[in-house]
């Protein structure tokens, strides 16, 4: 598993995340940030997103090789096979409908 640190526009990363991920999976081995608890309702409390604030996508990419991206304010990292991303990141859309794939 690659481990790749990059930085993206907000609409890169957009692109990122609908062309890397053919199927989403939850992330229920992160660290409990109260997420859990609050799915689970027994926590209320609002979320919002802020200057430290991590956001984590986890699922199969399209060649079904498991991916994890953690997008940060200033940075994102991958955590995967690292071919998927750099397809992505090269304009290589396996939908095609940005017609760049």
């Amino acid at each position: 598993m690659d481990e790749i640190v990059f930085a993206a526009s907000p609409k890169e990363v957009s692109c990122i995340i609908g062309n890397l991920f053919r199927e989403a999976a939850p992330v229920c081995d992160g660290p409990d940030d109260g997420l859990i608890r609050f799915l689970r309702g027994e926590e209320k409390r609002e979320y919002f997103l802020g200057a430290d604030s991590v956001v984590v996508f986890t699922g199969r990419s399209f060649s079904e090789h498991f991916a994890e991206l953690e997008i940060r304010p200033d940075r994102c990292i991958f955590r995967g096979h690292g071919d998927d991303l750099r397809a992505v990141r090269a304009g290589r859309c396996p939908e095609m409908r940005c017609r760049r794939g």
